[in-house]
């Protein structure tokens, strides 16, 4: 068996987050909500962010102000990408990380026109491959050109099925990282999708470090479906 380096608690946690959907009524409670967070020791959160309401941009900056950090997501459905960029760039201390499209494979309201003024209507527009991939080009441009936000890291999209990552294709240029969603089912050990998930991801950010925004499973042995 090789020889595995200790590495402080401290290091697993910083690596670890947990999603959360702070403007969603089950998270009304805020004191509970920070208690459970507090109790895990998680500090960085992912959630989304509606550009177009500021009671969503104040109930983010809430946590922000007592020291989460956050990856958001940005899809077509939240408002126009520059609305979101604009907000954004109001609090960067607080973010980590902003990501592209979530699961746009299995979404077919996440289209998009190639405007990134115009708030995203769900009809209109090109839907995945295309619309998935001039988004994520248009989110990287933009962001690296906005002087709050351009030291973040941009994770590429997210998809459901693993066909669906050879279709969308190299968007490399256009991420610092890429995404997966690991799911596994059937009583399978944690992790046994690891590599299967590696391979997938590659093909659309080779040379790229890889982040699991989304994972999960449960012990129904009967039950097929990953989540």
């Amino acid at each position: 068996m090789p020889v595995v380096t200790a590495h402080p608690a401290a290091k697993f946690y910083d690596g670890v987050g947990i999603n959360v959907h702070l403007n969603n009524s089950a998270y009304a409670d805020g004191t509970k909500v920070k208690n459970c967070l507090t109790a895990l020791n998680i500090t960085h959160l992912r959630d989304l962010n509606f550009a177009q309401s500021a009671t969503s941009w104040t109930r983010l900056r809430e946590y922000m102000n007592l020291g989460y950090m956050f990856n958001f997501m940005m899809t077509t459905d939240l408002g126009s990408m520059n609305e979101q960029i604009a907000t954004f760039a109001q609090q960067p201390s607080g973010i980590v990380t902003l990501e592209g499209s979530n699961e746009d494979d299995i979404t077919e309201f996440h289209r998009y026109t190639g405007d990134p003024s115009v708030r995203m209507n769900g009809t209109s527009g090109d839907g995945f491959p295309v619309g998935t991939r001039a988004w994520q080009q248009d989110l990287f441009n933009l962001i690296n050109a906005n002087s709050a936000l351009s030291q973040k890291g941009i994770i590429g999209p997210s998809l459901a099925r693993g066909s669906s990552y050879a279709t969308l294709g190299d968007l490399s240029p256009y991420c610092d990282y890429g995404n997966t969603h690991s799911y596994f089912s059937g009583g399978t050990n944690p992790g046994a999708t690891r590599e299967e998930n590696k391979n997938e991801v590659v093909l659309i950010a080779p040379g790229r470090p890889i982040i699991a925004t989304e994972g999960g499973y449960h012990t129904g042995t009967s039950v097929a479906t990953g989540n």
